[in-house]
């Protein structure tokens, strides 16, 4: 019987992980996302954008923003790094807040002091 190489399997199983992850952000992730907007959208107002980046040799960078709603933040990711402003609106689903989009439409000082806690039910201005 053959002895089984430890590292191997521990490197073939953690390739496994990273390849099965990129293909979740790649196709399934935005399908969902997709879904569940189309059931209910709300919309919310990111409190603080920031860079992140993937990758070692191929680096890709997305932008990070975060949003509140109901007293619990959440965060989300675009693939648009050149964002100038701050707060900007942000598609979500009530039920499934996890699911988000960004709108790229900027939110006004008043569209933040009014916003709901549980999110707007349609956009104040586009």
């Amino acid at each position: 019987m053959k002895k089984i190489d430890t590292k191997f399997i521990v490197i073939i199983g953690v390739f496994s992980i990273i390849v099965i992850g990129g293909l979740y952000q790649l196709f399934v992730s935005p399908i969902l996302t997709s879904y569940y907007l189309k059931k209910e959208t709300r919309y919310a107002i990111t409190s603080n954008l920031g860079n992140n980046f993937h990758g070692s040799r191929i680096v890709h960078y997305t932008t990070r923003y975060y949003f509140s709603i109901n007293g619990k933040r959440y965060i989300g990711e675009c693939d648009d790094r050149n964002i100038v402003g701050n707060h900007y609106f942000i598609a979500f689903n009530p039920n499934h807040p996890n699911y988000s989009k960004m709108t790229y439409i900027e939110a006004t000082p008043a569209d933040i002091d009014n916003m709901p806690p549980n999110g707007y039910k349609q956009l104040p201005h586009k």
